[in-house]
């Protein structure tokens, strides 16, 4: 039921963005106070107050704001969901630490739980670590990647969602699948490094946990 919820909250949000629009004004809001600049303003807090002529009315400076936030918050959350390397690590526990601007640990994390059903999911990044897991999730502060690491592993082993491909199996196709699965992201006849830099911001690559041009084999 949690992992439909997901999936369906993640397809009416990706469409909404795509038209470069928010026509709900929760997932509006819930998008926008994720924004770096929330913390500073409180403007999305303060747009529950307000009613929705003002909220989703395009014409009204705080709706314009309140778009571009969302807007970016949405991008930055799809760029990682579409890059970020998931390591495997204990029994049946995915791991990933990345950096980002805005606070879209939880969007990542969801998205993943829902991919993949049958593991716990940890991401780390900017000192918090959420997690989903069988029967419970949260988040907490933790002092580094490596200790982050080690409480997923610890606190985590054992407790994937569902009977799956976990433990010593997972560790023996890892690697070589997340090569197959990049390898096979292009045409060889039209690869172009030029081309795939450009769409991808040097920012991003630095916030992929993974080392982006080996593994697209673009060396």
């Amino acid at each position: 039921m949690k992992e439909a919820r997901f999936r369906g909250e993640n397809m009416e949000r990706r469409n909404m963005m795509m038209l470069g629009c928010f026509t709900d004004r929760s997932t509006l809001i819930s998008y926008a106070r994720r924004h770096k600049e929330e913390k500073r303003d409180n403007l999305a807090k303060k747009a529950e107050e307000l009613p929705d002529s003002e909220v989703l009315n395009k014409r009204t400076e705080m709706s314009v704001e309140l778009h571009r936030r969302a807007r970016q918050v949405g991008d930055e959350s799809g760029k990682l969901k579409a890059f970020v390397r998931l390591e495997p690590i204990g029994s049946g526990v995915l791991f990933a630490a990345i950096s980002s601007e805005h606070d879209v640990l939880e969007s990542v994390a969801n998205h993943f739980c829902a991919r993949f059903p049958t593991f716990a999911v940890a991401i780390y990044g900017n000192g918090k670590l959420v997690f989903r897991s069988r029967g419970r999730g949260g988040e907490l502060p933790v002092a580094g990647k490596e200790a982050a690491r080690e409480w997923a592993e610890k606190e985590l082993r054992g407790e994937e969602r569902a009977e799956g491909l976990v433990g010593s199996a997972l560790g023996e196709w890892s690697e070589d699948l997340w090569k197959t699965f990049y390898a096979a992201q292009f045409v060889e006849q039209r690869r172009s490094r030029k081309r795939m830099l450009a769409h991808m911001p040097k920012k991003y690559m630095q916030r992929l946990g993974m080392r982006f041009e080996e593994r697209l084999s673009l060396g």
